[in-house]
């Protein structure tokens, strides 16, 4: 197997890569400590699901309960908050399973604040999933349809439906 040679550029670059993805993961982190979630172009939280409950880092519920989510998302390539919410329920094989369309409209002055800016206060979300038809783990994705359904986050806990 071939190494290849890194150039003082890439290296730099790669350095700075780590070190923003390092300072974006506090700043996501400060807002809600271990609920926020980090990725290359968002930051998010998924404070509530009705309808579930928290177990050890797992959403749990069951089939046949309405789930409505709740929580917020900040785009840091748009400096704003989003408008348009898509929240997509994927499987463990990386398949979306469902998605749900909503808007970004809840008052959210701490994300404002902690983002020092005064276009993300109405970056909190409160979209109802419905009934969920499958039991099984998924992970919940928040992305952004405005910006072309790009993905913001995916949250760091798992949704378990239990039969």
């Amino acid at each position: 197997m071939e190494k290849r040679k890194m150039d003082r550029k890439s290296s730099v670059i790669g350095g700075l890569v780590i070190v923003a993805l390092v300072g974006a993961f506090f700043i996501g982190y400060s807002l809600t400590s271990s609920n926020a979630s980090v990725s290359l172009f968002g930051t998010c939280s998924i404070d509530n699901i009705n309808g579930a409950t928290k177990v050890n880092g797992t959403w749990v519920s069951r089939l046949g309960i309405p789930l409505v989510v709740q929580g917020w998302a900040a785009d840091r390539v748009a400096s704003a908050a989003p408008n348009q919410a898509l929240v997509e329920l994927v499987d463990k094989q990386d398949r979306v399973i469902n998605s749900w369309q909503g808007a970004f409209t809840t008052a959210r002055p701490d994300v404002s604040k902690a983002f020092k800016n005064p276009f993300m206060s109405n970056s909190g979300l409160n979209i109802s999933l419905g009934k969920i038809k499958n039991s099984g783990v998924y992970s919940l994705v928040l992305g952004d349809i405005n910006s072309g359904q790009r993905q913001l986050c995916v949250v760091p806990y798992t949704l378990k439906i239990n039969p």
